[in-house]
């Protein structure tokens, strides 16, 4: 049983102000990015090179720094799974910094934590976590995933 991830346009639509905020702070990296391609050029060049190619650089900069964060999403969006299969509990996806790449056997694990992001105890108190979960899959699926975990005995604490 695999839980559904959002679509993209469900995702974009939950997650507003997140791409409000981006699109706010969009000038502000802009910014950013031009003075650091102007201190760049000018350390390296003269004052007169600077000042003329400091709007072209900073700007690749900054759509370079954009596309970066881009690709990251859309990866971390690909990426990401969250599947029981038949004795295991598969999970792919991000937690903070580190990506999350973990076969979990069902009768090894001991409780699932309902806390801002999941946490997944085994039996000897070792912890996996995986976040944005609720914002990337499907409520439905993901309740009627813990229903089927909790028929099979793993205990669901809400925190």
């Amino acid at each position: 049983m695999e839980v559904t991830k959002k679509k993209v346009t469900e995702l974009l639509r939950s997650n507003l102000l997140m791409v409000i905020g981006t699109i706010v702070s969009l000038p502000f990296w802009w910014v950013i990015s031009k003075m650091i391609s102007w201190l760049a050029i000018k350390t390296v060049f003269a004052y007169d090179y600077a000042y003329r190619y400091d709007e072209h650089v900073g700007s690749i900069l900054f759509l370079l720094i954009l596309c970066t964060y881009i690709r990251y999403l859309v990866l971390l969006y690909k990426r990401s799974m969250l599947k029981l299969d038949h004795d295991r509990v598969v999970l792919k996806g991000s937690s903070g910094w580190r990506l999350v790449d973990s076969n979990i056997p069902v009768s090894d694990l001991k409780v699932v934590k309902l806390k801002r992001c999941l946490e997944f105890q085994r039996g000897s108190g070792q912890t996996v976590r995986l976040a944005s979960v609720y914002g990337l899959y499907d409520s439905n699926s993901l309740n009627s995933f813990f229903r089927t975990l909790s028929d099979r005995g793993i205990k669901i604490q809400d925190a």
